[in-house]
Parts: structure tokens; sequence; C-alpha cells
């Protein structure tokens, strides 16, 4: 279970998928800050890879480098990464 606002809780049964992806390159780019908006981070580094002329090689992922439960919104860190050829 998880918190939705103070009041609500949303009971949520997640199928956990691993993927592997061959070690390599990997354009990465750590935002700090809400996650919602991450979504900078990805234009940010989808930019790079055209300016480049890079060829983006498996599906971008992220690694969260803190635990958003345990520290405010604006210190989560988070590595955004997009592998490479």
């Amino acid at each position: 279970m998880f918190l939705i606002g103070q009041h609500s809780a949303l009971a949520y049964r997640r199928r956990e998928e691993q993927h592997v992806i061959p070690g390599g390159k990997a354009l990465t780019l750590i935002h700090k800050g809400l996650t919602t908006k991450q979504v900078l981070a990805y234009y940010a580094l989808a930019s790079e890879v055209k300016v480049q002329n890079l060829k983006v090689r498996a599906a971008p992922f992220e690694i969260y480098l803190n635990d958003p439960a345990e520290v405010k919104e604006e210190e989560q860190l988070t590595k955004v990464c997009f592998p490479i050829e």
C-alpha cells in the first residue's frame, strides 16, 4: 500500500520486471527535484542525442539515487540514462 494524498490509500500489486541491457555507453543526467519535472531531463538528453548524432540502443531508464520516502521532494535525485551505441 502507498498513500495517495493525506486521507486515502490504494492497494497496488505490481508485477516486477527485470530487463538486462548489455554493458556499454550511456548518456546520463542527474535530475534533482520533483519526479513530475523529470520530463525536462528526458528532453535534454533526447536533444543531446540528436545534436551529437547518437543512436539510442535500448529504452531509457531511471535509477533512484535516494529514497523519495526519506527525502524532501526538492532533494530527490534520479539518474536518467539513455543507452547509446
